[in-house]
């Protein structure tokens, strides 16, 4: 008998996002031992993100190298293929995941310039490593697999597309076959987050996402009772978060036994304490069902209202129609009816945002309820996206820089930076007032929900009727012109950050200590020296 075939699977840690279990990396594994004719073939999963040389040794000698890329590791995976070569591993190395272009002539660019990669794999990856194995086994060129993207005599070839699976009963569990259990002991004392997809697939289209447009509008159902044995797991296992990836969580009737599953977990087990999703996009009463229920059982979880800005044109501008803000604030009154906390998350730099319409969003989002929240990100502009395209950077101007996404502890990662595209100003948003708009939305994040004076400031917008859009400008102007002594030194964190945006700097700034910090908590650091002093002058700002 043959050695067996060594298959390294890497779905390496990101360097900003909570720490989980490898369900990419984990979902290829449980597919090769399902597979029939495979039983031999070993694999070997890897995430530690560490220095490239003790990434390649950890890969050992294996016969294929499959890396999953994503936004917060694709830069590293890249270094690692690279270091790989250097060091004399001429195995095929294959990059799947996300960050894999599907654009033609971005697909070949990306072979051009990553001469370590062989083939790029395209859309859900399952079935395509299964036969990429297969044809390694049996000597057969990889040519021969669907859904790649390789070199063949020197030039870049496309094998014909895969079809999205359908049935997807046949896909193996890394939760319940062993996977997981195998890597648990190595895992469990980072691990915090449990990732479990119930369906796959999204209805919508917005611009700003992947996710229909690299999936369709189809939804398919992954089995009922494998969901609800992967949640045993999660319990049993102690994790703290679930996270259900699912596009639209809650648009399948099913969804409802999903959440009683993961209530009876919670009940027997006292896991998983806390329930992360992405809620169906058209915010219906029954996602209000599910965060009560949730709520019920002891779960922690709010309800997201997804409203990346309340401006009708906006929203039309990213194919984001299917929520109107109408519909979103009688369901947020909902929620305060019955005591659900909400929260809603803002993006700015969207086609069509002006600075007081993106103001007077951050305004909507705030509420008379102490328990809600908002945050608001940066536009980023994500691989394989509309928003991304050469029409849409044109249609609506958008002027974009690459930062630097670098880790919070300096001591994780000294090697590979990662990378993101940050739209910074658009014809409608010039970069001025992209500045302002992220000066204003964080002051209101500072002074309505971080301590600093959220009393006062919902007594005043919603009890003595202030107008806080005029009020904050207002805020801002002091902050960044350093005319009001107590507020300057807000001013200079707040100038600090969006220089190192704008210059294509890294979006974590050393803090107290020397660990990174978003520029929320180093606000929050800066008030905190001088809270009656900021609080003061923040109040004599009202209106005149």
């Amino acid at each position: 008998m043959g050695v067996a075939l060594q298959v390294a699977v890497a779905q390496f840690d990101g360097q900003t996002v909570l720490r989980g279990l490898p369900l990419a990396a984990g979902l290829l594994a449980s597919a090769i031992g399902r597979a029939a004719g495979l039983a031999e073939v070993q694999c070997t999963i890897h995430t530690a993100r560490v220095g490239l040389d003790a990434a390649v040794d950890a890969l050992g000698t294996p016969d294929l190298i499959a890396l999953s890329g994503s936004t917060w590791n694709l830069r590293y995976s890249l270094a690692v293929a690279a270091h790989a070569r250097a060091r004399g591993l001429t195995v095929p190395i294959v990059l799947g995941g996300p960050s894999v272009p599907r654009d033609a002539d971005e697909a070949a660019r990306m072979l051009h310039e990553q001469p370590a990669i062989d083939a790029l794999a395209l859309g859900e990856g399952e079935g395509t490593f299964v036969e990429l194995v297969e044809a390694l086994r049996e000597g057969r060129p990889l040519a021969e697999v669907p859904g790649l993207v390789l070199r063949v005599h020197g030039s870049i070839a496309f094998t014909p597309p895969r079809p999205r699976l359908r049935d997807l009963t046949v896909l193996g569990s890394p939760y319940l076959d062993g996977t997981f259990d195998s890597l648990w002991p190595e895992l469990r004392d980072d691990v915090t987050m449990a990732a479990v997809e119930t369906n796959r697939g999204c209805p919508f289209s917005c611009s700003f996402c992947d996710w229909g447009q690299a999936t369709g509008s189809a939804v398919h159902e992954l089995p009922l009772e494998r969901v609800r044995d992967e949640l045993r797991w999660v319990g049993e296992h102690e994790i703290p978060i679930v996270y259900f990836i699912d596009a639209n969580f809650g648009i399948r009737p099913r969804d409802e036994a999903v959440v009683d599953a993961l209530c009876e977990v919670h009940a027997r087990t006292g896991f998983p304490t806390t329930c992360v999703f992405h809620l169906t996009k058209n915010a219906r009463r029954k996602n209000l069902r599910t965060v009560e229920r949730l709520h019920e059982a002891g779960v922690a979880c709010r309800m997201s209202l997804s409203m990346q800005d309340f401006d009708a044109d906006v929203l039309a501008a990213i194919d984001r129609e299917n929520i109107p803000p109408a519909r979103a604030v009688e369901l947020r009154a909902l929620c305060h009816a019955r005591g659900i906390p909400t929260f809603n998350e803002l993006i700015l730099g969207l086609p069509l945002q002006t600075y007081s319409g993106f103001c007077r969003s951050v305004a909507m989002a705030v509420t008379p309820y102490p328990d809600d929240r908002f945050a608001h990100y940066l536009c980023r502009l994500l691989p394989n996206t509309a928003l991304a395209s050469p029409d849409h950077r044109e249609r609506f101007g958008l002027r974009t820089v690459h930062c630097r996404s670098l880790p919070a502890d300096p001591s994780l990662d000294p090697v590979v930076e990662e990378t993101e595209e940050i739209v910074v100003g658009t014809d409608a948003l010039p970069h001025a007032d992209w500045r302002r708009a992220w000066a204003f939305g964080h002051l209101v994040a500072l002074c309505s929900q971080h301590g600093v004076m959220d009393v006062e400031y919902r007594a005043a917008v919603f009890d003595e009727g202030e107008d806080p859009v005029a009020w904050f400008d207002r805020v801002v102007r002091a902050c960044l012109e350093a005319t009001t002594p107590a507020l300057a030194p807000l001013g200079e964190v707040i100038v600090r950050y969006i220089d190192s945006i704008a210059d294509g700097g890294p979006l974590l700034l050393p803090g107290p200590g020397g660990r990174r910090l978003p520029l929320g908590d180093a606000l929050a650091i800066a008030a905190s020296a001088n809270r009656d002093g900021v609080r003061a002058a923040v109040l004599a700002l009202r209106r005149p």
